[in-house]
């Protein structure tokens, strides 16, 4: 009589181990060896038998928004992440005024683009014509003075040839041993007309001088009004020249003032729009030089022991990045000096930083953009790293999704063990290398759309191969 063998745990162990086996694999009806076993993601309702190989041909990346990023090394667990936001330095806004009062019409349009020296407004002041006036009347006085010098300088001559003449009759009757009182009389006279002289010369001289330095004072001053250099002013006009006697120089023919672009950048405000009437000193024109730039952040009280000491005495070199969304691919990082600012907020228990550099502003940094600062902190060791947003979590495993080396058109779905995280990107222990690809933006959605393709029914063979359709070998007990 033949025992029923019980459900042992080794029976049941044998059942599985014949299961895993076929009885007849040349059968035609049982099941296809050859068969395809994947289809690409989101190819239809078609069943695909399990395998961690997922086709991803171009048209299921856009539809599913795939990118991909390089796993790279990173010191993650020693990377001191402050967050903050690119700003203009504080010099980079030029606020151009109206050096006098009177009628203005700008000359650029908001938001446009100007070079250093290029024409922002044209002020037509009437004060213009008062400055003109005075450096007229300064000009007068100093041409004055210079022909009172020539007249001085004149008398004095006449008086040294009196003398000379005078001089020389008394050694003519000095020879004769006649001495004439007359004569000598004659000598002193002329002798006090050479003193007068001499310090009406002198006089002269001094107020020469100090009429053209008033004359030079007023001038720098109508240049600092009108924008124009000093040298230029002075110089004659061309086309007067065959027009006139006298040949005026600049100064005596401006008309308005041009008000210029002292560096290049983007007019971002205008205080008068097209035509207006300006006080003196009145602001029209705002241009920004958007190459000025830095980041400004908010560094936490308690992050200040795990700033190296260097930090917070002078200068560091970090590198900022934008606050993009964690699955976006992010750009190159831009090196710059971070110092520490010198009062914190009590209240809030922050500190400020900036950081800046000499590179030019790149295309991602514009003014307001939010903006990590990292600093890669003494101690740690470079560690394969992957941005947290190519994780995704299958139950208790978490997984990435590694593009074939071999096939660009397929991902591998891998297992990995992470390590620490510094917000953005995580440390691999296990399960991918450095500069391996792996989905970045799609990564979710690639797990929900291959989680809801239809599995085939099947077994595995005991080296591990899937099959479909159910063993033939049933196995007798």
């Amino acid at each position: 009589m033949m025992r029923r063998l019980q459900d042992t745990p080794l029976h049941v162990a044998l059942l599985v181990t014949m299961a895993a086996g076929c009885h007849d694999h040349e059968a035609p009806e049982g099941h296809n060896h050859d068969a395809p076993s994947a289809a690409p993601v989101g190819a239809g309702p078609t069943s695909v038998a399990p395998t961690n190989r997922v086709p991803l041909p171009a048209g299921t990346r856009e539809n599913l928004g795939i990118t991909f990023v390089r796993a790279e090394r990173r010191v993650v667990s020693r990377t001191l992440r402050i967050p903050g936001r690119i700003a203009l330095a504080p010099e980079a806004t030029r606020v151009i005024r109206a050096p006098m009062s009177g009628p203005v019409s700008t000359q650029v349009p908001l938001l446009s683009r100007v070079d250093a020296g290029t024409v922002v407004a044209i002020l037509r002041p009437p004060e213009l014509r008062v400055a003109q006036d005075a450096l007229h009347r300064a000009r007068h006085d100093a041409d004055e003075a210079s022909d009172l010098a020539r007249v001085a300088e004149a008398r004095r001559q006449e008086a040294e040839r009196a003398i000379a003449s005078i001089q020389k009759r008394i050694r003519s009757l000095d020879a004769l041993s006649v001495r004439r009182a007359d004569v000598e009389a004659e000598l002193d006279a002329a002798r006090r007309r050479g003193d007068v002289a001499s310090a009406e010369l002198a006089a002269a001289r001094s107020r020469i001088e100090r009429e053209r330095h008033h004359f030079s004072v007023q001038l720098r001053a109508f240049s600092e009004r009108v924008g124009v250099p000093v040298a230029e002013l002075s110089s004659p006009v061309p086309d007067a020249a065959s027009h006139a006697s006298e040949v005026p120089e600049r100064w005596e023919v401006v008309g308005d003032v041009s008000l210029v672009a002292g560096a290049a950048g983007v007019v971002t405000r205008l205080h008068v729009a097209g035509e207006g009437w300006a006080a003196e000193g009145d602001p029209l024109v705002e241009v920004v030089d958007d190459q000025l730039w830095r980041f400004e952040g908010q560094l936490l009280e308690a992050d200040l022991v795990r700033l190296p000491d260097a930090a917070k005495v002078g200068p560091v070199p970090v590198s900022v990045t934008p606050a993009w969304p964690t699955d976006a691919a992010l750009p190159a990082p831009v090196a710059m000096t971070l110092q520490l600012g010198l009062i914190g907020d009590p209240e809030h228990r922050r500190f400020p930083v900036f950081a800046r550099t000499d590179a030019a502003r790149p295309p991602w940094a514009l003014p307001g953009v939010g903006a990590f600062a990292e600093i890669v902190l003494a101690g740690g060791d470079a560690e394969i790293a992957v941005p947290k947003a190519a994780v995704v979590r299958d139950g208790l495993a978490s997984m990435v999704y590694v593009r074939d080396p071999n096939d660009g058109e397929q991902v591998i779905e891998t297992p990995v063990d992470l390590g620490p995280d510094d917000g953005r990107w995580i440390a691999v222990l296990a399960g991918a290398n450095a500069g391996d690809e792996v989905v970045l933006a799609g990564a979710y959605e690639l797990k929900v759309a291959r989680a809801s393709q239809p599995q085939v029914k099947g077994h595995f063979h005991a080296d591990g191969s899937f099959h479909e359709g159910e063993d033939d070998q049933k196995g007798e007990h």
